[in-house]
């Protein structure tokens, strides 16, 4: 039988020295250990340093030759090196792989004369070349133990029954958005212990500690390391299964140090209050709503990015009917784009038919899951149901953070849930700054669209198959993959303001893009579509990266002048529809001509503005001037005009209509005009 050698892990070596093999079930002791590495180096030719990635073969070159007759004249020319061919690579294209003795001459020197050959095309080094399977694999010494991130079958598991986290792990290690957000799970438990150094906690910077005062207005005082809904104060219990948990959804990665979470560089806000009573549970998922809602508010300066919550608690055989408000609680978070990962009951039951609070509820923004292990059957004693379970995520004998700065295993479905809400997490981390855009104009639906990534990616396994409704495992890199190769709709421009002469035609482009990595499918139409514009139904499809223009035709037949105001809707599947206000102008052709206005020069600023904007003109015709401000429905919201100002003035608009009364955000229109000028566009209040 041949003998292989084996890399072991210095944790697989026991107390007294022993480890245990799960191919032969042999016990070894580090004699035997000593004894083998000698008989193999004895065996094993002695090799330098090991050569990295892109490091030269120090002593092989790739040549091609203009003719391979000539090989023969190339080797003499060069003895002085040794030079000698080792293999043609190629007869076709005339290349070949040629060694020199490096003790004669050194690399750099004998490329570069080379290269002058008058019989050498072109030559180079030989370099080392990696595979490219994952080099991902985190420094953490505890790794070995997490079959949950990469079951290589240690411990009698089954290779590949994992979540997929070192490939994942290729494309993102979690941390920040596109756009620069920094990304944050919410684990309401028993808290988290604040001192575990694998942990990256979050920290409201904009609440002074223990200074009895509500420094940054969210209602909290004093919550400057999370929650504690148990007393309502800031001041944090430290529990043991919170402490796992969070270590699970983000213990940093690569550093060194204990083991990896399913993020590297997340951040955790602990929120004590996963038990005792309802009301607990409300007021913990209420700080969660308050925080997101205050960072959507003040555009990050104040609250969290909170994409995900992390709920390891219940009530077994509860009712949702009875439970109205916590479900109202996850529909509520959801409405702002917080998904929520809840875990079902450590009981071999039927939800469907006996029911659980909370992953019996129909809430769309909840991912219920239960436990898996590490052979990928469902854990005997946990809760299954086709209609009620999303999916199943390791969760049997994981291997985390604990308290006093330790690790160790722990079973439940609360094990497995973590893994979930660090997914989420993750994948936010991957998405591009269009699909980040998308969220924040459309928190909702894109978190939906999440959460189907996630479920979409699972790899289906026997112990669930018509026990949950995906029948499957969560798998990190095959939703990340479901993330990246989705389409991504963008529509330009998101308002189209024109203007034709009285009796002509006209016409406008808008441009359907597909930024994303997948198919499009899109469709355009034109609610109670008006006789001035052409469009008809139209519906069409966009590889990845590709975009189309739409022209929409006007014309004025039977029209008097005035402004005429139309939408053009954008559907795609998934995707919230876009709505693009089409505002027309119909003139006369007195003095006027047509575009954007005639001679003159306006200068419009700022644009966009949050308190007051200036028009200042010059070289406008035709005696009294006059500013009018429409909104994108064509609705005229404020006019002024100066009488015998001569061609140049100054106008001045706070954002408010004529009656004083301030106007909410949005793009309006401005006209200025005269009898015989006019100046259009666009402008942005804030």
């Amino acid at each position: 039988m041949a003998i292989v050698p084996v890399k072991l892990p210095k944790q697989a070596l026991n107390q007294n020295n022993y480890f245990y093999t799960e191919k032969n079930g042999m016990l070894m002791t580090r004699t035997f250990i000593l004894l083998f590495a000698l008989i193999f180096q004895a065996v094993v030719k002695p090799v330098a340093a090991q050569l990295k990635e892109g490091d030269p073969v120090g002593n092989q070159l790739i040549l091609q030759l203009d003719d391979l007759k000539h090989l023969a004249d190339i080797e003499k020319s060069y003895a002085y090196a040794n030079l000698a061919s080792h293999r043609v690579l190629s007869v076709r294209l005339k290349l070949v792989l040629v060694s020199f003795d490096p003790q004669k001459t050194e690399a750099s020197v004998l490329l570069g004369q080379i290269r002058h050959d008058k019989h050498i095309v072109n030559a180079q080094l030989n370099h080392i070349v990696s595979l490219r399977e994952t080099e991902n694999t985190p420094d953490d010494p505890l790794f070995y133990n997490q079959w949950n991130m990469n079951n290589t079958g240690q411990n009698g598991g089954t290779p590949g029954a994992d979540i997929d986290a070192l490939r994942a792990w290729d494309i993102t290690t979690g941390g920040v958005t596109a756009l620069g957000d920094t990304i944050v799970v919410a684990v309401i438990d028993g808290g988290c212990d604040q001192t575990h150094p694998d942990i990256d906690l979050f920290v409201n910077r904009q609440e002074i500690p223990n200074n009895g005062i509500d420094d940054d207005g969210n209602n909290y005082i004093d919550d400057y390391y999370g929650w504690n809904a148990y007393d309502n104060t800031g001041s944090q219990p430290t529990s043991v299964h919170a402490t796992h948990v969070s270590g699970i959804v983000g213990a940093r990665g690569n550093n060194a140090d204990g083991v990896s979470g399913v993020n590297w560089r997340v951040k955790v806000l602990s929120v004590a209050g996963s038990s005792s009573n309802e009301s607990t549970v409300v007021a913990a998922y209420s700080y969660v709503y308050e925080m997101r809602s205050l960072y959507d508010e003040t555009s990050g300066a104040k609250g969290a990015f909170i994409v995900a919550t992390n709920g390891s608690f219940g009530v077994n055989q509860g009712q949702p009917e009875n439970y109205p408000i916590w479900e109202a609680m996850l529909d509520s978070l959801g409405a702002i784009g917080v998904l929520n990962a809840g875990a079902t009951a450590n009981l071999d039951v039927d939800v469907d038919s006996v029911g659980d609070i909370p992953t019996a509820f129909e809430t769309p923004y909840l991912i219920a899951v239960t436990n898996t292990t590490k052979t990928d059957d469902r854990y005997f004693s946990a809760a299954y149901g086709l209609q009620s379970i999303d999916l199943g995520a390791p969760g049997t004998l994981i291997f985390s953070s604990i308290l006093n700065s330790g690790y160790g295993y722990k079973t439940g479905t609360s094990m497995a849930t973590p893994h979930v809400a660090g997914a989420v997490a993750l994948l936010y981390s991957a998405a591009d700054s269009a699909f980040m855009v998308n969220y924040r104009n459309n928190p909702a639906a894109v978190a939906l669209q999440m959460k189907q990534f996630i479920l979409d990616g699972t790899d289906p396994i026997a112990g669930l198959e018509g026990k949950s409704v995906t029948g499957g495992r969560l798998n990190l890199y095959n939703s990340l993959m479901k993330l990246l190769n989705n389409p991504q709709l963008n529509v330009d421009p998101l308002l189209i303001d024109t203007a034709i002469l009285l009796g002509n035609n006209g016409s406008a482009g808008l441009t359907v893009s597909n930024t994303g990595g997948d198919t499009l499918m899109y469709a355009l139409n034109i609610p109670a579509q008006p006789a001035w514009i052409s469009l008809g139904e139209y519906s069409g499809q966009l590889a990845a990266g590709a975009s189309e223009t739409i022209t929409l035709n006007f014309n004025s037949a039977g029209l008097d002048t005035g402004n005429y105001v139309c939408e053009v809707v954008v559907t795609a599947e998934g995707f919230e529809p876009v709505m693009v206000p089409v505002n027309l102008l119909i003139y006369s052709d007195v003095g006027i001509e047509e575009g954007a206005g005639s001679s003159g020069y306006v200068a419009v600023f700022p644009n966009p503005f949050s308190s007051v904007i200036n028009w200042e003109y010059t070289g406008m015709k035709g005696g009294n001037i006059r500013l009018e401000i429409t909104d994108i429905t064509g609705k005229t919201v404020f006019g002024q005009q100066q009488n015998d100002q001569g061609p140049s003035g100054r106008f001045q608009w706070h954002g408010k209509a004529n009656d004083g009364q301030q106007l909410p955000a949005g793009i309006y229109l401005y006209t200025l005009k005269s009898a015989e000028s006019f100046k259009r566009g666009k402008i942005m209040l804030k």
